[in-house]
């Protein structure tokens, strides 16, 4: 199982705290082998993260997540939170983050049973990819 450690002294708001005060799922296991869902992620929440981040992080924060969105395969909301983790991690240095297009994420067992039972029943259909409606109305680099 993974573990996951979101840090950066550097800000007194922690990134997994401004996700969750959006009300957006903030555990990128609670999503992991759903895909690309409009249920999950939408051009309105990426956008009122986009502002967040501008407020608590500045421009140069912002500037890199709107880059991070777009350097996205695939948008499951699973990918972007470990995306974005792993930006704000790195100070919001672009450049130090590997794109990830990983849609799956075990933390705990009852997160390898919900990945499981998605894995088993989406073998024979095409795993979901809403990527260009959850970026439809997303701000432009």
């Amino acid at each position: 199982m993974e573990n996951l450690k979101i840090t950066n002294s550097l800000y007194t708001m922690n990134i997994e705290t401004l996700i969750s005060q959006l009300h957006i799922e903030n555990d990128p296991g609670a999503s992991a082998g759903r895909g690309a869902t409009i249920t999950d992620l939408d051009s309105k929440k990426l956008n009122d993260i986009a502002d967040q981040i501008l407020k608590h992080y500045g421009q140069g924060a912002h500037d890199s997540y709107v880059k991070m969105v777009w350097a996205m395969g695939k948008m499951s909301a699973t990918a972007f939170l470990l995306n974005l983790y792993s930006l704000f991690n790195k100070n919001w240095d672009l450049a130090q983050v590997k794109i990830t297009n990983k849609d799956s994420y075990v933390e705990n067992e009852d997160q390898a049973f919900a990945l499981f039972a998605s894995v088993i029943t989406s073998l024979n259909k095409v795993k979901t990819d809403d990527t260009d409606m959850i970026r439809k109305d997303f701000r432009k680099q």
